[in-house]
């Protein structure tokens, strides 16, 4: 009988007590994400192309060559051969405005990429954060199911001396039944989670064994917000947008500008050679046409949308700022609820000497482990917020010490 008092002692410190376990387990784990995901890696190569395609269309139009060969009507007039190079060449400061374009663009993919792997880290960690809950929860109803078997052999010996009713003991077996069924659905869901975090780091799922929640303090909002738009890639990702489009409207502008056409040119006509140079100039009197006005318009979209969207961000971290603080009010106050309730070993001492019946009993264990597995569920929702609120630094402290190993 004392066993099960023990075991819900110690449920209670494996829960709310501070985290003792190190975060070495899910630092290594996020690294072996961001080493070995599939989709990180074809993003890696991604970023690869858009870095070589920063480096095409900054040179000059091909080299133009022509030959031609002209008989003459009649015969006698003679044969004209003629041999011509040329090459065009844009105003120079259009190569200028490409080059900043291609380089602003590359800067655009790169933050993209940054975003698409963070949503990565994002939901890797908050799936280890699901199997950390889940592990806890197996822990506690497998207390819950030893201190139900302790009680069933007692109450196996005292239903055969008649001391207790067969609807008694068969509420016993239900609610050890029950709970057994819980641990199995839980064991499942595990397996699954487990499987995902091996999909993402390569196999190293077994790296979050025994690994806990890590310790938080959370900043200011107003400090929080401040960091976010200086280095999240969302808040980045728009203002470059901007710069993208201020770049694009200037290359617009440039190509308004004439371009020049050098040349070499020969004619042989009837034994006689004319050979010399030839410059030319090209106006784009409709061939950019309306292009500034439309650069000019993605600027002023690119603003406007920057703006919502930033506005955007700040205000859903605001109301994950507000929903992690009202979580840790209702933390903090159940957790003072239960250990204001005392232990469970009254309530088991009342049940073996039958002061109280088993449904009873069993009722006051529902609400002590219903307790504890609400304070997991919302210490589980408590610690996904936080990653979500401190996602801008994941990405940055992951590659470090991916560096550092």
């Amino acid at each position: 009988m004392k066993r099960y008092t023990i075991t819900v002692v110690i449920s209670a410190l494996f829960v709310l007590l501070p985290n003792l376990m190190t975060g070495q387990q899910r630092e290594a784990f996020l690294e072996q994400v961001f080493l070995n995901h599939p989709d990180i890696e074809s993003y890696n190569e991604l970023l690869e192309a858009y870095r070589i395609e920063g480096l095409t269309g900054n040179h000059p139009a091909p080299l133009r060559i022509g030959f031609g060969y002209y008989p003459g009507v009649p015969d006698e007039i003679g044969i004209k051969r003629t041999i011509s190079a040329s090459q065009a060449f844009e105003f120079p400061l259009s190569y200028i405005r490409r080059a900043d374009l291609n380089r602003d663009l590359f800067e655009l993919n790169s933050i993209e990429v940054e975003s698409a792997i963070l949503a990565i880290l994002i939901e890797a960690k908050i799936t280890a954060f699901d199997y950390i809950a889940a592990s806890r929860r197996v822990e506690l109803l497998r207390e819950k199911e030893a201190g139900y078997s302790d009680l069933r052999s007692g109450w196996n010996r005292m239903l055969e001396e008649g001391k207790v009713t067969q609807f008694d003991y068969n509420r016993l077996m239900l609610e050890l039944s029950r709970t057994r069924s819980e641990i199995d659905l839980l064991e499942a869901s595990k397996e699954s989670m487990m499987s995902d975090l091996n999909f993402y780091s390569g196999g190293n799922g077994h790296l979050l064994s025994g690994a806990g929640y890590p310790d938080y303090e959370l900043p200011d909002l107003e400090m929080l917000l401040s960091e976010k738009r200086e280095s999240h890639p969302e808040f980045i990702l728009h203002r470059q947008e901007q710069i993208t489009a201020q770049s694009d409207l200037q290359l617009a502008r440039a190509l308004n500008m004439p371009a020049i056409e050098i040349g070499f040119n020969s004619e042989m006509v009837a034994g006689k050679r004319h050979t010399g140079p030839s410059v030319g100039l090209s106006v784009p009197l409709w061939t950019n046409r309306n292009k500034v006005r439309f650069a000019e318009a993605r600027l002023s979209a690119a603003g406007v949308h920057a703006e919502a969207a930033t506005d955007r961000l700040a205000v859903r971290t605001e109301s994950d700022y507000r929903y992690y603080s009202q979580l840790s009010e209702s933390y903090d106050r159940l957790y003072g609820i239960y250990r204001e309730s005392g232990s469970d070993q009254p309530a088991l001492r009342a049940v073996s000497e039958q002061a109280i019946t088993i449904t009873e009993y069993i009722s006051h264990m529902d609400a002590r482990y219903s307790a504890l597995e609400t304070l997991v569920k919302l210490e589980t929702e408590i610690m996904k917020l936080l990653v979500r609120l401190y996602d801008h630094r994941l990405l940055e402290k992951v590659i470090q010490s991916s560096v550092n190993r």
